[in-house]
């Protein structure tokens, strides 16, 4: 017995109508969740834009003046960076010879009759430096003669210094400046001061100085003077010969870093 036709044709057309149904159910899903995705990538994109320009507004610090006790608390330092006067300017402290770094920290703890050890000279430098890479422990040279004994003699089995020999000679000259606060700035943990310098030469009997330099250069080779101090008994200057003085020189300008309450340089520069 065969199919009837009709029957036939009305199956292939339900089939064909359920195949259409879907077909095009399967490509409105599409569209939709294409369109979501659209949407939800521009909303999302658009937020983390608007995020992203929240954190750099905020990670620009402003720029404001330092207080009173910070500017206390840095200019107590500059007298004892002058140790370093010869080797200004300072463009970061890797700069710095381990020799001066060693020598510098040796005598502030002689000074303060404080133990020598590494512990204690590490510390001194952190002080003022931070953390300085490649800093070298060994003994420390004489500053006159290097082939002399040793200043001090590192003990590194026991991690310490011992002061080493009678030299024969006195202690390093020391160099002296009048320091002119001009201005001081911070942004975050960075602290910019600038002042006006005048240079004394360096003191190796430690008499009155009556003679004012514009750099530290010009102070140890004693040469290009912009000043000789009237009062030869004291060394002491006038306000006048100071205002003059200060006239003549150019500004210096120090950058320190604040970590943990406590300023350490990073680099200073003499600006011409």
């Amino acid at each position: 017995m065969g199919m009837d036709p009709d029957f036939t044709d009305v199956q292939v057309k339900k089939k064909s109508k359920t195949f259409l149904t879907i077909f095009l159910t399967i490509i409105i899903m599409l569209i939709v969740q294409a369109g979501g995705y659209y949407i939800y990538k521009e909303y999302f994109k658009e937020k983390e834009e608007v995020i992203e320009e929240k954190d750099e507004e905020e990670a620009i610090a402003p720029i404001l003046e330092i207080t009173a006790s910070e500017q206390i608390a840095i200019f107590y330092k500059l007298d004892d960076y002058l140790f370093f006067a010869k080797s200004f300017p300072i463009s970061n402290v890797e700069v710095l010879d381990s020799q001066d770094l060693l020598r510098f920290a040796l005598y502030k703890l002689e000074g303060n009759s404080s133990d020598l050890t590494k512990s204690n000279v590490e510390a001194t430098i952190n002080t003022y430096f931070g953390e300085v890479p490649n800093l070298v422990f060994a003994d420390v040279k004489c500053f006159v003669d290097s082939e002399k004994d040793p200043l001090y003699k590192y003990d590194e089995e026991n991690q310490k210094f011992i002061a080493y020999g009678d030299h024969g000679h006195g202690g390093e000259a020391r160099f002296f400046a009048d320091f002119e606060y001009i201005s001081g700035t911070k942004q975050g943990d960075e602290f910019t001061i600038i002042v006006k310098a005048l240079y004394f030469e360096p003191c190796e009997t430690c008499g009155p100085s009556t003679t004012v330099f514009a750099t530290p250069q010009d102070a140890f080779n004693k040469t290009n003077k912009i000043l000789t101090i009237k009062d030869k008994e004291t060394g002491e200057l006038s306000e006048t010969e100071r205002t003059e003085a200060l006239e003549k020189v150019p500004e210096t300008v120090f950058v320190f870093r604040k970590v943990k309450n406590n300023f350490v340089l990073e680099k200073m520069m003499i600006e011409e």
